[in-house]
């Protein structure tokens, strides 16, 4: 009989455990569904995808990124002066390309002093308000709802599983483990019974 009384609680432990297991698996797998008699086993992630691709999108596109916001971040005056350089560069670049070899230098470099002056002249004039047109013309254009859904929809679900058994391994075994200790709890409780009765 002391056998018995120390089986009733390993089992239930063992039980608890081999659950949570199975539970934890059944998340991601199976990949495709599985026929198995009158039941289809498919792993939960997988069957909701979609589902689970556009809650993810909502959060994101409604709580985490404000598409305003994010643009707003080009206007600040430090992107636009990088851009004015880079853009005054190009312009320094091709007009020395394009500028007719017949020329003599001292005319050529007068004509693109002359440009590059027009050109940052009309960038420190106009850009702001030319950035912001951008910015507000790029804020009805970009979805991040449905960029979030394609990457979602287009990442491989090995992928997906790796990355959030990756993330949560440490929790995931302490579900596994508190099934086996509440399995053990239980099967001590089953002892008790059995012992009264």
């Amino acid at each position: 009989m002391p056998f018995t009384y120390i089986l009733i609680p390993l089992i239930g432990g063992l039980i608890g455990w081999v659950t949570n297991v199975l539970a934890i698996r059944l998340l991601f797998r199976p990949l495709k569904p599985l026929r198995v008699g009158p039941f289809v086993v498919h792993g939960l992630i997988p069957k909701r995808r979609s589902e689970i691709a556009a809650a993810v999108a909502d959060t994101v596109a409604n709580e985490l990124v404000e598409i305003g916001g994010l643009l707003k971040q080009v206007t600040t005056p430090e992107v636009q002066h990088e851009l004015t350089k880079s853009i005054m560069r190009v312009v320094e670049i091709r007009s020395k390309e394009r500028m007719p070899s017949f020329l003599p230098e001292a005319i050529r470099i007068l004509i693109m002093d002359f440009l590059c002056k027009l050109v940052e002249e009309e960038l420190t004039t106009n850009f702001p308000s030319f950035l912001s047109q951008v910015v507000d013309t790029l804020k009805g254009k970009i979805d991040v709802r449905a960029m979030v859904i394609e990457r979602i929809e287009a990442m491989d679900l090995d992928k997906i599983e790796s990355m959030i058994l990756g993330l949560a391994s440490r929790e995931l075994k302490a579900i596994e483990y508190l099934g086996g200790v509440l399995g053990f709890l239980i099967g001590l409780v089953q002892l008790g019974f059995v012992v009264l009765v």
